[in-house]
């Protein structure tokens, strides 16, 4: 359910909106517990400040109910997570001239998760996951227009990240992380059918050090709604606290003894990806018709993973990674102002550099869809999804096997005064129950109603 509100209050424009929803999870097969409540309340304010500057605030808190665990499993045994989720954002735009702007925003974030159930087979022992972690982000960025053929846009950002939590990192004071950005992008049209765009993010990490990105993408148009382009792009994803300075430890009483199951060496470094890519991007007006095809090599270095230190105490280090070849197409086409027809493909082929690391995506995967305008305000639309065969975890065990689904959704709109109203009936996997993640969890066919009214 949805509710919102919306108002002006001396030239400044406010919405308020109120979301809640939950359902019982999939089917309980294999003592899963997985029913998800969510509860949200966001406001948004937007305005002026004199000629060329505009304004806007965000806020607003998200709870979360998510039952998790495993009936008869003592080491993850059934519990509600509870998840708050509090923020406020707010950004500010310049428009010092007619080709040079500057804008401003500043973030604040608070996640505060509690999540503790008693370990059954050695009581008081109570296992914790729960924590706090603060979050707060500014940036400053330029964007100037030098030419009708030169742009740029540069920046400077610094954010500091801090989480509490006693049962991960076995201490009450606070595991912080500093972060300084800088940031630009040149773009550059050499000729009318050549377009040249270039950028580079280098960032300074408070443990880990310094570090750059760059990007270089070349697009050239063959003929009018055709353009091929080519790029490179290199980028990394740093470690988490956890992954840095992790201390799990399990204090038992009787006899008095611990057992320490996550402790971090501090010495595992970012990973790195490397990507080249092909694409195509065609557009055929005369027939509605759009063609966006891409080939890339991906190359995953320094993979993040646990490893075993000796009884159950474990570290996270680098791996070898993976090497990933994609080929997709998405394919667009309106062969009428009330007819919309959408196919897309991918094909991909994983090798891991480590042998005995084996977890495989799909090798295939295909989404269809049909969205049909009726007379009288009618809509109907039918999306079909299908993959191959795949893995999250260990091939043979938790492999999930090629399948396919499709949804269906008939829904009519209408004036309701000054409202627009719209009641639409949708059902889920219509050919039936399948697994979804793992083979214990099972989507059943689903079918409900949804009344929305909006201004």
């Amino acid at each position: 359910m949805t509710a919102g509100l919306a108002w002006e209050d001396a030239g400044t424009f406010h919405r308020l909106t109120a979301h809640r929803r939950g359902d019982e999870g999939y089917r309980p097969i294999g003592g899963i517990n997985d029913d998800r409540r969510i509860a949200q309340l966001h406001w948004r304010a937007d305005g002026s400040a004199g000629p060329g500057l505009e304004w806007s605030w965000r806020a607003g808190v998200s709870d979360l109910a998510l039952g998790v665990g495993y009936v008869g499993n003592p080491g993850d045994a059934p519990r509600t997570l509870r998840f708050r989720s509090t923020y406020a954002h707010g950004v500010a735009r310049q428009e010092l001239s007619a080709h040079d702007s500057l804008q401003w925003s500043l973030s604040w974030g608070r996640i505060d998760v509690q999540d503790r159930f008693d370990y059954a087979p050695i009581r008081p022992v109570t296992v914790d996951f729960g924590g706090r972690e603060d979050r707060i982000d500014l940036e400053v960025q330029h964007q100037r227009q030098w030419s009708d053929t030169w742009r740029t846009v540069g920046g400077i950002g610094w954010s500091d990240d801090r989480v509490r939590s006693r049962p991960l990192f076995d201490t009450d004071a606070a595991v912080s992380v500093q972060r300084w950005r800088l940031f630009g992008t040149a773009e550059w049209s050499l000729t009318p059918d050549w377009l040249l765009n270039a950028g580079l993010y280098a960032s300074h990490h408070s443990r880990l050090g310094p570090s750059a990105w760059p990007r270089l993408m070349v697009n050239h148009r063959v003929a009018e709604h055709h353009t091929l382009r080519l790029g490179v792009t290199r980028a990394e994803r740093d470690p988490s606290p956890f992954d840095l300075s992790a201390n799990v430890r399990y204090r038992f009483p009787t006899p008095p003894y611990e057992i320490a199951t996550f402790v971090s060496s501090g010495t595992v470094g970012p990973e790195r990806l490397d990507v080249q890519e092909v694409g195509y991007l065609g557009h055929w007006p005369e027939r509605q018709l759009t063609l966006d095809v891409r080939l890339a090599r991906e190359r995953l270095r320094d993979y993040i993973e646990t490893v075993s230190r000796g009884g159950q105490r474990r570290d996270f280090v680098n791996r070898g990674g993976f090497v990933l070849r994609a080929l997709e197409y998405q394919l667009r086409w309106n062969p009428s102002r009330e007819t919309q027809v959408w196919l897309g493909q991918v094909w991909t082929d994983t090798e891991w550099i480590d042998a005995d690391y084996l977890r495989q995506p799909p090798k295939r995967m295909l989404t269809s869809g049909w969205w049909q305008r009726l007379p009288q305000g009618w809509d109907v639309s039918v999306v079909f999804t299908a993959q191959s065969r795949m893995s999250w975890r260990r091939p043979g065990v938790n492999s999930l096997p090629g399948r396919g689904r499709v949804d269906v959704r008939l829904a009519r709109s209408w004036r309701l005064g000054d409202a627009e109203s719209e009641l639409a009936f949708t059902v889920q996997s219509l050919g039936g129950a399948q697994s979804a993640f793992i083979p214990e969890r099972v989507l059943d066919r689903r079918a409900f109603v949804t009344w929305r009214l909006s201004q």
